[in-house]
């Protein structure tokens, strides 16, 4: 399995998916220049959409690297 590079400088990136009732969410986060990025059922998703969504339905979180 390859691992996962940012998109912004090419690090080493760590991904976390937070469930959200039915609706899992991926963060994305790079370990070298600390970009985040958001997405739900592969669909980009903004920081105050991901929040919204964490935040009606409570959650739970899993990494992975």
């Amino acid at each position: 399995m390859g691992q996962t590079r940012c998109r912004e400088c090419g690090g080493p990136v760590i991904e976390i998916e937070l469930s959200s009732g039915n609706e899992p969410l991926m963060m994305r986060s790079c370990s070298a220049c600390d970009a985040r990025e958001w997405s739900k059922e592969g669909e980009g998703l903004d920081l105050r959409g991901a929040l919204d969504r964490l935040s009606q339905t409570g959650s739970t979180r899993r990494q992975s690297r």
